[in-house]
C-alpha cells in the first residue's frame, strides 16, 4: 500500500508499509537516495513545465531546505540516514551497513511502486 500525502506548505511524503506498519518518507529524500546529482537538477527536473507555479516551487524549496537543515546534502548522508532509522525495521543482519539497508529499503519502495502501478509518480525525475 502507497499513497502520496501532499502538505499545505507543498511539501510531498510517500507513505508507504511493511509489516502493517506505515512510513512517511519526503519524496525529495527518496529522490537523492537514488543518484548523487545537485540540488538545482533535483528542483529543475521536478518543476519542468511548472517553473511558474509558485506553489510547486515553494513546495519543493521546502522539501530540499528540510532535508539541508538535517544536515542531508548528498546521497551518502540520506542513505546512512535512512538506514540508521529503518535498521531495525528491515529485519537485516546486524552486520549491514546503514547505507544498505537504506537501499534494500528503496528497493522495497520500488518494487511497491511497480507493483501498484505508481510508476508514473516517478516520471518527473529522468533517472
Amino acid at each position: 500500500n502507497m499513497t502520496l500525502h501532499y502538505f499545505s506548505d507543498g511539501t510531498c511524503h510517500l507513505m508507504f508499509a511493511r509489516n502493517k506498519e506505515q512510513f512517511f518518507v519526503p519524496v525529495v529524500m527518496i529522490l537523492k537516495s537514488l543518484t548523487d546529482v545537485p540540488d538545482v537538477d533535483i528542483f529543475m527536473a521536478i518543476l519542468k513545465g511548472q517553473e511558474n507555479n509558485s506553489f510547486v516551487k515553494g513546495g519543493v524549496e521546502n522539501m530540499l531546505n528540510n532535508l539541508s537543515e538535517l544536515g542531508l546534502t548528498s546521497q551518502r548522508r540520506i542513505l546512512n540516514y535512512i538506514g540508521e532509522r529503518f535498521r531495525l525495521k528491515a529485519e537485516l543482519p546486524e552486520s549491514t551497513s546503514n547505507e544498505d539497508v537504506a537501499r534494500y529499503i528503496i528497493k522495497y519502495i520500488g518494487i511497491l511502486v511497480v507493483v501498484t502501478g505508481l510508476s508514473n509518480v516517478w516520471c518527473v525525475f529522468p533517472f
